[in-house]
């Protein structure tokens, strides 16, 4: 392993997240949007380009820490999204922000994320 950028880290989650779900449409007859949970992979931290890289036993050490860091991610990702021009917004609000419409693609993102781990450097 080695170290890596967060557009490495992205576009490895993004490509694994790609392949859960055409694993999840081919084998166990889903019907998931595999181009809907590349697109969320890459952009699954972009909130971190203002918060910066909380590491994962912070992130989720009880409840309260977890809630706190999703609403501080909620707000990089509102700053985020108020510097794209308003005809432009809802495009990317799809994909900073979790809906129900794509709730199991959001799952496996967060899986490929998790499975994209063991592949980083300590």
């Amino acid at each position: 392993t080695r170290p890596e950028n967060l557009s490495e880290h992205s576009l490895e989650v993004s490509m694994i997240a790609h392949a859960l779900c055409v694993i999840g449409n081919v084998r166990y007859g889903k019907k998931l949007n595999e181009e809907k949970a590349a697109l969320m992979g890459i952009y699954h931290d972009a909130s971190e380009i203002i918060t910066g890289d909380m590491p994962t036993p912070i992130k989720y050490y009880n409840k309260d820490m977890k809630k706190t860091f999703r609403m501080i991610e909620d707000e990089a990702n509102k700053a985020l999204l108020n510097q794209l021009p308003e005809d432009m917004k809802s495009y990317y609000e799809k994909i900073f922000f979790k809906s129900e419409e794509y709730a199991y693609e959001w799952k496996l993102v967060k899986a490929a994320d998790k499975i994209s781990a063991p592949l980083r450097a300590p």
